[in-house]
């Protein structure tokens, strides 16, 4: 397989939203492909994620374990460390109170429940309003909280997603991550342009395990000394849905995946089976029939 057709595969797995990273960009970052495999963390993950399943769809959810099991996605799975993971020891941390942004006209304060700090930042260097430099915040809703619908019992009806879009944006900084567990949506929120939003699924990182190894590669380098992130160069992003008419294989693509991801079983998630779904079914999101 070429390393293009192999960007494009996973890319295909991604539920993306907005602008993101187009091919010529994929291979001048990743010329060799994906990080490789590693089937000891596949494994283990498969193992973490059941026992976080489970617990969570039982009756009495632990909020302990689920906060655990974030953690252990950010620490073994990106390879996140301690040192530079504000929020990990759990309890008040002070460098996410400095992240904390007040939002005066819904009476509400936006804080994250975690923070990639930048390693290379000298030890108690802060910006002028006494905010460590991150390099990315995490916020951790309940398992049962859709990212795209207003937060359950709070005052201003805005989603976890636009939450975390309003708090980049005060803060001036670019990348979010906000997951209840299952979903793990990417806000890219570059200044002065189009936010997009780019959702990992954890339940296809054990069947589809290209989505998990581009995870590891896309953000797994953030906590990394060295790391720069990607400035928008011309040619270099594209909408993904910018546009509006979308031809017959183009909706019929977009069933066939989503119908192959939502319904199907993981034995059968073959192309061929993929190729044949749309001509019977309906997706949840599309309405038209072949």
């Amino acid at each position: 397989m070429s390393i293009a057709r192999h960007h494009a595969e996973w890319l295909s797995l991604l539920e993306i939203d907005g602008p993101f990273l187009s091919m010529p960009v994929l291979l001048r970052a990743f010329p060799q492909g994906l990080y490789a495999d590693d089937p000891e963390l596949a494994r283990e993950l498969r193992l973490a994620y059941e026992e976080w399943l489970d617990n969570q769809g039982g009756l009495q959810a632990d909020p302990a374990i689920h906060r655990a099991w974030v953690l252990w996605v950010l620490r073994r799975v990106l390879g996140m460390p301690d040192a530079v993971l504000a929020g990990a020891a759990g309890g008040a941390d002070e460098r996410l109170e400095a992240l904390a942004v007040a939002v005066a006209e819904q009476h509400e304060t936006l804080r994250p429940d975690f923070a990639v700090l930048d390693p290379e930042a000298p030890a108690g260097e802060a910006a002028e309003d006494s905010a460590p430099r991150a390099r990315l915040l995490l916020m951790l809703v309940p398992p049962g909280q859709s990212l795209e619908r207003p937060l359950a019992g709070r005052h201003w009806k805005a989603s976890p997603a636009t939450r975390m879009m309003t708090l980049l944006h005060a803060r001036g900084l670019r990348l979010g991550m906000v997951t209840n567990g299952e979903r793990w949506m990417l806000v890219d929120a570059p200044r002065g342009g189009t936010t997009a939003f780019i959702s990992w699924y954890a339940r296809l990182w054990l069947d589809e395990r290209l989505t998990q190894r581009a995870l590891r590669s896309l953000l797994g380098p953030i906590a990394s000394s060295g790391c720069r992130l990607p400035r928008p160069q011309k040619g270099c992003w594209r909408p993904r849905r910018a546009s509006s008419r979308r031809s017959r294989t183009s909706w019929v693509t977009r069933c066939a995946r989503r119908w192959r991801s939502w319904w199907m079983p993981s034995t059968a998630r073959t192309r061929t089976a993929a190729g044949r779904c749309w001509r019977t079914w309906r997706c949840r999101s599309c309405t038209r029939r072949r």
